[in-house]
């Protein structure tokens, strides 16, 4: 199957509430060549819904750019997502490590303050999340 046609058809799927079925056509693509990275991005939400956040993270983590400084929008989504998954499955050091960037990146960027002040608060404690905080807000009051 045409990763086009698997992913159109997979979307379906997914809107529809079958995640197992858009898993099923995805993954049968991706055994008959690569995956556009619109079907990876679908096919590892498609294994979150299911509960699969490790095979998520596996197939997620193709999309992650080396240097986030310089990513277009989505490319910070992708690590975003990456990171959200990643800090569900509690590999809270990993997750943060992609925040940091994300906040580097885009200090104003709440999603990724969010993350990372979250991810901070359970590894640091409240005094480095609230720096982060603190960060953020500095700089979203500038004009």
């Amino acid at each position: 199957m045409e990763t086009d046609a698997a992913t159109f058809e997979a979307r379906q799927h997914l809107a529809a509430g079958r995640p197992d079925a858009a898993v099923a056509l995805l993954e049968k693509a991706q055994r008959e060549g690569a995956l556009t990275p619109e079907a990876r991005r679908l096919l590892s939400q498609s294994l979150v819904q299911q509960g699969k956040l490790n095979a998520a993270i596996d197939c997620h983590q193709p999309l992650l750019q080396p240097d986030l400084k310089q990513a277009d929008r989505q490319a910070r989504d992708d690590a975003f997502a990456l990171a959200q998954m990643m800090q569900m499955a509690m590999y809270y050091e990993d997750a943060g490590r992609i925040a940091r960037q994300l906040v580097a990146r885009d200090a104003s960027d709440l999603g990724a303050v969010q993350l990372l002040s979250t991810l901070t608060l359970w590894l640091e404690g409240p005094e480095a999340a609230a720096a982060i905080i603190g960060q953020s807000a500095d700089w979203s009051e500038m004009p």
